[in-house]
């Protein structure tokens, strides 16, 4: 068996608008009040502001041939809907000051406006919010006003939402971000469960829920105390891009056109496993310290290093993935059939890993072919969030594993052949 090993990172990022409006979440002035109830605030002296969301840097599903390989060396590919989808009611908007202090939040209903600008892939949202100027007081005298807008999407779809299995899912846990900074959020590790279903095969995307995801983005405005943005005429902060908190596993089942042997029998793929995952997975990575990910402090950016805890990880988990059937370009060669699973993060470098698990057959013959993650990528390579990783398998009379990452350089690792 020869299985290849491919890092894709994944494109079509999901563009959403926002307007700033109605009564906050949480609130926050110089004294740790809430502004609401400050001497003077006026109700409706707001200001609104409205931005695009665009999901997913890379993609999960259908290879995008015209697009450029990343700083690290991963191709892209465009993601599929179920992929790309945000869900409305599933939404956290988190406000900073110019201090880089969370002033205010908004969560599902209280988004004043929220609709998608892409009908055909889910790619872009718009969302409108308003905000009243007294959150703002401190921008007077100001030439320019510096702001910050995190976002973090679809962050009870993958435990059935229920309470307890995921964060931000009360007024204590939003009352819990007021005053911190973008990196000390991302320090929390907020997260949420992610668990195969009852009968082992993977979550999936569209059936039982939306891929959990999340997004930064800094922007400056006029003295915003003289700012006039209306419901009709909003501020436009940009564009915020949204990326996707787990990975994709996908298996490439080329044994059916690489495998027939001279006894006329044929190797066959019947099952893949993972077998043991980390049961929880942070919407946001962190980059409170210096590392790899420091630069999403200045917005999102491709991820390589994991955010993870020790305690997250179950050995006794195994995922099934799902067999599916759909024409999948590898170095220009097409191939059929593949498995699929999606899995949160993991550090290939910790003591407990992910395994592979093949089961094949070849004429009567069963047998199971287990790897750990780490011995099929090169040192240093984690499974990193909004990143496919794609084994191309085939079947010589010898099954051996052919992999290549990042630089896209092959090895070949033999195992024992069916007796």
């Amino acid at each position: 068996m020869s299985l290849r090993h491919i890092i894709h990172k994944i494109v079509g990022t999901t563009v959403m608008s926002l307007t700033l409006g109605l009564s906050a979440v949480s609130c926050i002035d110089d004294n740790g009040g809430c502004i609401e109830d400050s001497p003077g605030y006026i109700e409706g002296n707001d200001i609104w502001f409205s931005f695009t969301i665009k999901s997913g840097q890379t993609s999960f599903s259908r290879a995008a041939s015209d697009s450029d390989d990343d700083d690290y060396g991963h191709s892209d590919e465009d993601a599929a809907t179920a992929e790309n989808h945000i869900d409305p009611s599933d939404l956290l908007v988190i406000v900073f000051d110019d201090e880089q202090r969370a002033i205010k939040t908004f969560a599902d209903s209280e988004i004043y406006k929220f609709e998608s600008t892409d009908e055909t892939n889910s790619k872009t949202y718009r969302i409108m919010l308003r905000i009243n100027r007294a959150y703002l007081a401190y921008a007077t005298g100001k030439e320019s006003l510096d702001m910050s807008l995190m976002v973090i999407a679809n962050r009870k779809q993958t435990a059935d939402g229920v309470a307890g299995t995921y964060d931000f899912s009360s007024l204590d846990d939003y009352w819990s971000l007021i005053g911190k900074t973008p990196a000390g959020i991302s320090a929390g590790h907020y997260g949420f469960n992610f668990q195969p279903d009852s009968d082992g095969s993977t979550w999936w995307p569209g059936e039982d829920g939306y891929i959990p995801m999340s997004g930064l983005r800094h922007f400056s405005i006029d003295d915003a105390t003289k700012l006039t943005a209306t419901e009709t005429d909003a501020y436009d902060v940009g564009t915020i891009e949204m990326q996707r908190a787990v990975a994709k596993i996908r298996v490439i089942d080329n044994c059916k056109t690489d495998g027939n042997a001279a006894d006329g029998n044929t190797f066959t793929i019947s099952k893949v496993e993972i077998v043991g995952q980390n049961k929880r997975n942070a919407y946001i990575p962190d980059f409170s310290t210096v590392g790899d990910n420091v630069s999403w402090a200045d917005g999102t950016t491709v991820v390589e290093q994991v955010t993870a805890e020790s305690d997250w990880w179950d050995s006794s988990s195994v995922i099934v993935a799902r067999k599916v059937e759909e024409n999948i370009t590898v170095d220009d060669n097409i191939f059929t059939e593949a498995f699929v699973a999606y899995i949160p993060e993991a550090d290939l470098q910790a003591t407990s890993v992910p395994k592979l698990r093949i089961t094949a057959t070849y004429g009567s013959e069963t047998k199971k072919f287990e790897y750990d993650l780490s011995e099929l990528v090169y040192y240093g390579i984690d499974i990193a969030r909004n990143h496919i990783y794609e084994f191309v398998v085939s079947a010589p009379i010898i099954f051996e594993i052919d992999y290549r990452v990042v630089e896209w350089t092959e090895t070949v690792i033999d195992i024992p052949a069916f007796e």
